[in-house]
């Protein structure tokens, strides 16, 4: 079954070269839901078709309950949002294990735009150590030195399915973006030498001032 998946995705990506961002969700779907999936037994009937609704004819055969933000996270200018999943026999190891799934996917995602807009703010400096600079961001914008920096996220919906003897949960976190140049400022302000090397920047420097009035 995995074997015919995998080419109904090959060929809808030849046609659709945008599926390739949904693929790594899709798969984790498959599998997860392996038990389920395998009862559908006219599964067989799509593994030669060739039509650009294969992986919507695919997902629609997926569990109902299976929350649609899994597959589509939200968005808007406010918030940035990531899910998490968890599948296990006891139901709080399923949760706390969702849970930090989703806050660890989360942190990638800040760490990315951390670490841009520190990029962001060395652009603006006029300095023959820029692989020093360079190196700072990297250090201070990785996800092991923010996620202890990381404050405010909040959990805004948690689904658990019973399948069988086992549970699977899906939760759902947000971090305000305006609180994310608060974190810029956490991470800077962690990291001494990057601290003193941004100091030439301007915008830096009004970032700074303006969340300190």
């Amino acid at each position: 079954m995995i074997k015919y998946f995998l080419k109904i995705v090959s060929k809808v990506m030849k046609k659709s070269p945008f599926t390739l961002y949904f693929f790594p969700i899709i798969l984790m779907i498959f599998a997860s839901c392996s038990q389920k999936v395998a009862d559908i037994s006219k599964i067989d009937e799509f593994k030669d078709n060739n039509n650009d609704r294969s992986i919507e004819d695919y997902l629609s055969k997926i569990p109902k309950d299976l929350p649609k933000w899994m597959i589509n996270l939200p968005v808007n200018d406010k918030y940035i949002f990531a899910s998490g999943t968890n599948f296990n026999e006891v139901l709080q190891d399923s949760i706390d294990r969702a849970s930090n799934d989703a806050f660890n996917r989360l942190t990638v995602k800040l760490s990315g735009q951390i670490m841009s807009t520190l990029k962001t703010f060395a652009n603006e400096i006029k300095s023959d150590d820029m692989f020093i600079i360079n190196n700072e961001i990297t250090k201070s914008s990785s996800i092991e030195s923010i996620k202890d920096l990381i404050i405010g996220y909040q959990t805004i919906d948690t689904r658990i399915i019973k399948d069988g003897a086992l549970f699977r949960t899906f939760i759902l976190v947000r971090y305000p973006i305006k609180e994310l140049n608060k974190l810029i400022l956490r991470t800077v302000e962690n990291n001494k030498n990057l601290e003193e090397l941004l100091l030439e920047s301007e915008s830096y420097q009004l970032m700074k001032s303006s969340i300190e009035k």
